[in-house]
Parts: structure tokens; C-alpha cells; sequence
């Protein structure tokens, strides 16, 4: 992952959580309405494949799911992450995933 905090504003911007301007002394929305939506899941998704053709040669997507998520790791996103093609699929999978986009 980079050092650069760049990256990780950028994304963050991408994904409408601007570092320090959430729009509302409340925060940032947290209903389906507006982060179930197309839009939101491709950027998601976007997000995931980046950092997967970062990390995803250097790192086990399973490993990491099992590290990461431990028992909310379902036997449903180890099993479709086990079968992908490459670890850097297997990275974007695991991070689209239900289980890690859980909150």
C-alpha cells in the first residue's frame, strides 16, 4: 500500500468520505440509500481492484480474510475467493465482499 496519503485521501474522496468535511455535524449518511446504489458499488469495486493490483501479488486473500474478519469470514466469500484466478482477484473479491464491506 502506498505511504502516500494522496492515495488514501483520493479514495476516500472517491468514495464521498472527504477526510474532515462529512457535510453534517452527524456525519456521513450510513443508510442504503446512499451507499447501496450503482454508483457507489462500482466506485467500491474500483477502489478494491486498486488496491488489489497493489497488494494482491505480496498478499493470501484467504489468510488475510481469515486474519481480518475472522468468524464473520462466511464460508461463501473464502470459498469464491479461494477459487479466483489470481491473488490479486482473490484480493478484489475478498475487499468487495459482504463480509468486509460489513459495518
Amino acid at each position: 500500500m502506498p505511504d502516500d496519503s494522496r492515495f488514501i485521501v483520493g479514495a476516500l474522496d472517491l468514495m464521498g468520505q472527504t477526510p474532515f468535511r462529512p457535510g453534517s455535524p452527524a456525519g456521513w449518511p450510513d443508510t442504503a440509500e446512499h451507499w447501496g446504489g450503482a454508483d457507489a458499488l462500482y466506485k467500491r469495486i474500483e477502489w478494491s481492484n486498486t488496491v488489489a493490483r497493489i497488494a494482491g501479488p505480496r498478499v493470501n486473500p484467504v489468510e488475510l480474510g481469515d486474519a481480518v474478519l475472522g468468524s464473520t469470514f462466511s464460508t461463501e466469500s473464502r470459498k469464491a475467493i479461494s477459487r479466483a484466478e489470481s491473488d490479486v482477484q482473490g484480493m478484489t473479491l475478498l475487499l468487495a465482499s459482504p463480509d468486509f464491506q460489513r459495518r
